[in-house]
């Protein structure tokens, strides 16, 4: 049967608005996926940061990126600080290490643990907060790690780094989380709730000090209280939520979870760049 002119151009791609989500069936090619020869070195989890007035894509000019807002360091979409365009995060873990800096923002040297001998032997040497291991910057980095929901559903593995000035803001953010707690559905009492148990609005708040302003987290319970943010299992999608989230635990731990601080950038982990922070 003859095709008419127009035909197969009409029906070979299948059109959706920017806010629409597309689906298509592709069961047929079950056999494969094409990312078969890939392992945890192709890919780096995304970075999650505030644009700061000094971050390349501000002074760079990039469209729709603006101080005060959260990207991802993979994708380079922006997500407004406020408002209803705040991402939902889901938090999973978190870890706490030593980034070794080149100066002015030159890259990632290494990283170490927290009792290592080099990090020790850089508080000798060095007065809060600055810290130096010949001339590079050694910096006091916490890492949340979690699952980002956007707007459409999609659930994205992601991290937040906190250091400097960003501390007091992490560390507000876990003590919060940390009080929760509900009852045990077998045991009738109140026990501590996982940090996976209940999804988060990512906030932007402006702070300033002598050295100027700058932006950092302020990551709230969404709806406003813990019952509402609760993710609940007996619901399927929610349900996949907290399976993300929960899987990640153990990648991070063993390692298979990459992250590219370089593609992020040291004002990712830093508010302030080479700015000295206050006491926290």
């Amino acid at each position: 049967m003859a095709v008419k002119k127009g035909a197969a151009k009409k029906s070979a791609v299948a059109k959706t608005t920017g806010s629409e989500v597309a689906t298509s069936d592709f069961s047929e090619f079950a056999d494969a996926d094409g990312f078969e020869n890939t392992d945890s070195d192709d890919f780096a989890i995304p970075i999650l940061k505030c644009l700061q007035p000094q971050s390349p894509s501000i002074l760079g000019k990039i469209p729709g990126h603006e101080t005060g807002k959260v990207i991802n360091t993979s994708t380079n979409e922006a997500f407004d600080g406020a408002g209803d365009g705040r991402l939902v995060f889901v938090p999973s873990t978190t870890t706490r290490e030593i980034l070794e800096w080149k100066p002015k923002n030159a890259g990632l040297v290494g990283r170490h643990a927290m009792d290592s001998a080099e990090w020790e032997k850089s508080q000798k040497e060095g007065n809060f907060p600055k810290f130096k291991r010949g001339d590079n910057d050694m910096v006091e980095t916490f890492s949340v790690y979690g699952v980002a929901i956007s707007p459409d559903g999609a659930l994205t593995p992601c991290m937040i780094p906190f250091s400097s000035t960003g501390i007091k803001g992490y560390k507000h953010f876990m003590s919060r989380a940390r009080a929760i707690q509900d009852k045990n559905a077998t045991s009738g009492r109140m026990t501590p709730a996982p940090l996976f148990s209940r999804r988060y609005l990512l906030g932007v708040k402006e702070e300033s000090n002598p050295d100027g302003t700058f932006y950092n987290f302020d990551i709230t319970l969404f709806g406003g209280n813990k019952n509402e943010a609760l993710l609940q299992t007996s619901d399927p999608e929610q349900h996949a939520i907290v399976q993300s989230a929960h899987g990640m635990i153990a990648m991070v731990n063993d390692g298979t979870l990459k992250v590219d601080h370089n593609k992020g950038g040291r004002d990712a982990s830093s508010s302030q760049g080479d700015a000295e922070a206050p006491e926290l």
